[in-house]
């Protein structure tokens, strides 16, 4: 087959067909012989986007008479013991009506899930379709919105029995309805087996989704239809039709994606052949006029096949890309037929220390030159890592695996690139490159010491550090009550409260008895939208009695400092050794306080951040001091 050099793509991407630009795929599963992984069978044509057990692909197809998408290729086998969530994309409805049918067989069912759904360009979930048993141990089909509630129907419908279920999204309305057919209606019916209003409004959806997780039914989903009408879902259209499935428009593609595979799809139109002259030898209907518009300048080319297109792209450049059904002549179609797309690919933006990224626009693309330092490995399924420098923390969040090089705490590296988003209010980095062996290992990293009180007010310099509470005690602690994986306890001191929360499941204090009295914790700083916590990783960081071990009531005020002087404030009458260091680890300033003056003149230091480090009678506390 020859290749075709003349758009951008690297990831596989969607093939569908559009006809008078209603119907947008027609999904046979026709992937081959062979049973498997249906994104590695589908060449990526359906995508993940969450989990890791994959979908199956099996050889055996659903079948209804008279419904078009029936009895061709394979199907599609959901599992609840997996964990794979895949889409595949098509071009993006925003207004009026959006229709997805599909062939579906419920083998099993439990409690209650969902696991079909249309998703936005964002990634939101709409339109998601749910089953559950009923009484009778029969399948009861529901849907929901967005958000808000689920509203199921009262038709109890048998296991192990195909039925054409369709679902529904209104604009206008902002509602989702579905519908379960035993056999093609030509007619859309007046009331649907259920339909809810009660959620938030989809600004607009691209992608139909399967979801696999807990309760969902094991179900066998084939011949999927998706279109802007009930009719183009039930009837198969003779109309001549072009698509571009993907990219989705506007799609910006990472830095580190260096080409891109334009797939389109032609139904109902008869190609002709090349002449051998690059010309068409009219022995079809016509052929396909593909124009490229990148950095001013515009490229057009003619094709007798709908092969992929490949492209190379350039970082910081965007593309359009059309094509077009034309007659022999190079005239086009009446009325024209035709697809376009844009899309681009992402520059690195560097920024020199974590602190410089938090503060850098989120969905954007970054490069950190300076060297950072692992501090822990959550070990969870999203591969959660959290890294540090002398400036901030951040939390890295690498569902996809992109890094494969195994790090231990105390590892250091620089050039690590990504992208930066947040996630309830927390930031986290997305990797997008491997940044491979470390530059050094068995860096330390700073532990700072905070109050409650400093914490909580200031939880934006603290987000995803080391920090020790000096002082704090579990409110739930009650001589009985233990401490359970993912949960959130109550601690408090001096009158101020915060949440404790036992984030990583693996923490060898799970199970144990919440420890009464005064303690010390040691752990990462971190936050739920609003909700300020710490995360302890192991028994070790809970240690008893440290009221003795640190100053007393130690803290800084005000912090961030906006002008000149900085207080520190200590329980004891004693003298103060202070110094403050910048983030190279370089002594700035020295000084030396006394119990009646335990202010510090710092109108000599530039604007950034410091560690501050006071002993008080043999005792020493440090914190981050930042000055602005």
């Amino acid at each position: 087959m020859k290749k075709n050099y003349f758009f951008t793509l690297l990831l596989t991407l969607v093939i569908s067909s559009v006809s008078l630009g209603q119907t947008l795929i027609n999904e046979n599963f026709d992937y081959g012989a062979s049973a498997g992984d249906l994104t590695a069978v589908s060449s990526d044509v359906w995508s993940s986007h969450s989990g890791t057990t994959a979908v199956a692909y099996s050889t055996t197809s659903l079948s209804m008479a008279s419904y078009p998408s029936s009895g061709v290729g394979g199907s599609a086998v959901i599992d609840p013991s997996k964990s794979q969530d895949v889409n595949r994309t098509f071009t993006a409805v925003s207004s009026g009506n959006l229709y997805a049918g599909a062939l579906v067989k419920v083998t099993a069912v439990g409690s209650g899930n969902y696991f079909m759904h249309f998703r936005t360009t964002s990634g939101s979930f709409f339109g998601r379709l749910y089953a559950k048993k009923s009484a009778s141990d029969k399948v009861l089909f529901g849907i929901r919105e967005g958000g808000g509630d689920t509203v199921y129907g009262t038709t109890e419908y048998d296991l192990d029995t195909t039925y054409l279920v369709v679902l529904k999204y209104d604009f206008t309305a902002g509602a989702a309805s579905v519908y379960v057919l035993s056999a093609v209606a030509n007619t859309e019916p007046g009331t649907p087996e259920a339909t809810v209003d009660n959620g938030s409004n989809a600004s607009d959806l691209n992608q139909i989704a399967f979801r696999q997780s807990s309760n969902i039914p094991n179900a066998v989903i084939d011949g999927i239809r998706v279109a802007t009408t009930w009719n183009d879902i039930m009837t198969q259209s003779t109309n001549p039709s072009i698509s571009i499935t993907a990219p989705t428009n506007n799609t910006e593609y990472a830095p580190n994606v260096t080409q891109a595979v334009v797939k389109m799809s032609v139904e109902n139109f008869n190609l002709s052949a090349d002449n051998g002259s690059g010309d068409s030898d009219g022995s079809g209907a016509g052929y396909i006029k593909q124009t490229l518009v990148t950095g001013g300048n515009t490229t057009v080319q003619k094709a007798f096949t709908a092969n992929d297109v490949t492209i190379d792209m350039v970082a910081g450049q965007s593309y359009t890309a059309t094509v077009e059904l034309v007659d022999n002549s190079g005239n086009s179609l009446s009325p024209e037929k035709k697809a376009t797309v844009t899309f681009s690919r992402a520059a690195y933006t560097q920024v020199a220390n974590l602190a410089a990224l938090r503060a850098a626009d989120e969905d954007k693309y970054y490069e950190v030159t300076g060297q950072v330092v692992l501090t822990y490995n959550t070990g969870n399924s999203r591969n959660q890592r959290y890294i540090q420098d002398a400036t901030a923390g951040i939390l890295i969040d690498d569902p996809d695996n992109v890094i494969t090089t195994t790090y231990n705490p105390g590892d250091a590296g620089t050039g690590l690139r990504g992208k930066l988003s947040s996630f309830s209010g927390t930031k986290q980095f997305i990797p997008t490159e491997d940044p491979g062996t470390p530059d050094a290992t068995g860096q330390s990293f700073t532990t700072t010491t905070v109050s409650l009180e400093d914490l909580k007010a200031n939880i934006n310099d603290y987000e995803s550090e080391w920090v020790k509470i000096e002082v704090a005690t579990f409110d739930d602690a009650d001589g009985t009550k233990a401490f359970e994986a993912g949960k959130n306890y109550n601690i408090s001191n001096n009158g101020e409260t915060m949440v404790f929360r036992t984030n990583f499941s693996g923490a060898d204090f799970i199970g144990n008895v919440i420890p009464s009295g005064t303690h010390m914790i040691t752990g990462i700083a971190g936050r739920f939208n609003s909700t300020v916590q710490i995360y302890a990783t192991e028994a070790a960081g809970i240690v008893l009695g440290t009221e003795e071990n640190t100053i007393k009531n130690f803290g800084v005020f005000p912090n961030p400092v906006t002008g000149d002087n900085v207080t520190i404030r200590t329980s004891l009458q004693e003298n103060l050794d202070v110094k403050i260091y910048n983030i190279l680890g370089r002594n700035v300033l020295s000084t030396k306080l006394t119990p009646n003056n335990k202010t510090v003149n710092v109108s000599g230091l530039n604007t950034g951040i410091y560690l501050l480090k006071v002993v008080e009678n043999g005792k020493t506390a440090t914190k981050k001091l930042v000055i602005r």
